[in-house]
Order: C-alpha cells, then structure tokens, then sequence
C-alpha cells in the first residue's frame, strides 16, 4: 500500500485530497439532488408521513410546498459545500481537527458511495461513478496515515 503514497510529496497529496473530497461532496449532494427534484417522489413522501393527509392539501398548495421544500434542499447543500470549503482550506494548513474530519469523512464516505452505487442503479445514475468514488475515499483514508511520512 505504501507504494501508492510513496510517490507523492505532501503538497500532491493535499491536492489531491482536496479534489477527491470535492469530487465526493458534488457527487453526493447531486445525487440527492436529484433523488428529490421530482414532484411525484415529494408525494409520495408526504402521503407516507402518518400526521399529513395529503388529500386535505389542495392541488394548488403542493406545488408551492414542493418549491419550499427544494430552496431550502439548495441552501443546506450549498452550508454543506461552504462548510466543507473552510474544513478544505484548514487541511491545506494541516490544521489537526480538519485532517482528523476528513478522516471521518473518508471513512464514512467509502461505505456510503457503495450504498449510493446500488441506489443510483434504480435511478440509473452513475453505478460507476460511485464505485470509483469509494475507491476514492479508501485511497485518502489510508493515504492520511503516511502524510507524515511524505516529504514536504
């Protein structure tokens, strides 16, 4: 595994970390995107919440709530993005707390693009994509414990 990393000299693998990650943020957040940019989905959604009667919500109310719905999706996806950019920029830095996140995230986002992968098959979104995305995230995790080692 070691000859992977050796190759690389600190700065490359900060880049490529940062990419990686980014890679993995977009893929994500557009994929539940557009898991739930669909109206038919949103109803579905409400018809199962047990407290909602979703024939007592007028036709002409559904759209308005869906459109509700989906900006206030686009804002939290676009904190996610924000958030991740300033813990991005800390790792440049080798600020501790951001590797330790991107640790955490590499390690949580490699069994989750699995998941993502066997979901997107029924949406037929980027089986590929989200394989390659896990081996990704398997190569910043593990390449996290040989950053001291690198040279700078």
């Amino acid at each position: 595994m070691e000859r992977f990393y050796i190759i690389c000299t600190r700065k490359t693998l900060k880049i490529l970390t940062i990419i990686f990650c980014f890679l993995g943020d977009f893929s994500v957040l557009l994929f539940l995107y557009l898991k739930f940019n669909n109206l038919e989905t949103f109803k579905k959604i409400i018809s199962l919440h047990p407290s909602l009667n979703i024939n007592a919500i007028g036709e002409d109310m559904i759209q308005p709530l869906f459109d509700l719905t989906m900006q206030s999706l686009v804002l939290f996806l676009f904190l996610i993005i924000s958030v991740h950019s300033v813990v991005y920029i800390f790792f440049w830095y080798e600020k501790k707390s951001a590797m330790n996140y991107i640790k955490i995230l590499s390690l949580l986002g490699a069994p989750t693009t699995i998941l993502l992968a066997v979901e997107g098959m029924s949406l037929h979104i980027g089986f590929a994509w989200f394989i390659l995305q896990t081996f990704l995230y398997a190569y910043i995790y593990f390449g996290l414990y040989y950053f001291k080692k690198l040279a700078k």
